[in-house]
């Protein structure tokens, strides 16, 4: 059997964030992956970290029949695994049973593809409880997410989606007149939406859009990549 320790963390959550996978083989050989993201979440480093390990062992024939054993301190992927969570999700288009959309789908969906043809068993272990693979995790996540150079794509689709379908319980947008006589008003950050309890805020100007987490973390990108509707 192999084991597979995996954990994932975010500076801020959202913020610069980083995910760990420590592979470990019968024979005593082991593999470390990790990867890191500019802007995201706590629980999508968390499932990255699975994905990421599966797919590494998937493509490398000689272990895609193997018994694989996941052990993550995440609950919620233990329990959405073993207690039949993701599997009602898939079969109820992805609404939970309160009738809200389960977060993350596009990671949900990559994880319950890996699993339709490989032997995976999920087993919850406590976080920063002396575990070695787990601490081991726990440092490559953190490593990964300070030295971060990716942009979590999706994540960011889903923050304009949100903003697009003017969810008035996620999302505030507010607007202010510029003073045109100003000269500074072409860099003048403008505050058009706070979402997710505040746990980021959306700052507009002329030519960028800003999005900044509540640990201080931004990123930017051209205004034009922003959904042009939400300007209409």
């Amino acid at each position: 059997m192999i084991t597979v320790y995996t954990d994932g963390s975010s500076l801020g959550n959202p913020g610069r964030g980083g995910w760990g996978a420590l592979i470990k083989f019968d024979n005593g050989e082991f593999i470390e992956l990790s990867g890191g993201y500019r802007y995201t979440t706590n629980n999508r480093m968390e499932l990255l970290a699975i994905i990421e390990a599966l797919s590494y062992l998937k493509k490398n024939s000689r272990h895609k029949s193997d018994s694989i054993m996941i052990l993550t301190d995440s609950q919620l992927i233990s329990n959405s695994i073993n207690k039949k969570w993701l599997e009602k999700w898939s079969n109820t288009n992805w609404k939970k049973s309160d009738g809200s959309l389960v977060l993350n789908i596009d990671l949900w969906k990559k994880l319950l593809l890996l699993l339709e043809d490989m032997q995976v068993s999920f087993n919850w272990i406590a976080g920063h409880s002396g575990i070695a693979g787990n601490e081991r995790c726990d440092t490559l996540c953190k490593l990964a997410a300070e030295n971060a150079i990716h942009e979590d794509t999706e994540y960011l689709n889903s923050i304009n989606q949100s903003l697009f379908d003017g969810d008035s319980a996620n999302t505030n947008i507010t607007t202010t007149e510029s003073n045109s006589n100003s000269k500074s008003t072409k860099d003048k950050m403008e505050l058009i939406s706070t979402s997710y309890c505040g746990k980021y805020k959306i700052y507009l100007t002329d030519s960028k859009v800003r999005i900044l987490g509540i640990s201080g973390d931004s990123i930017e990108f051209p205004r034009d990549k922003f959904s042009k509707k939400l300007f209409l």
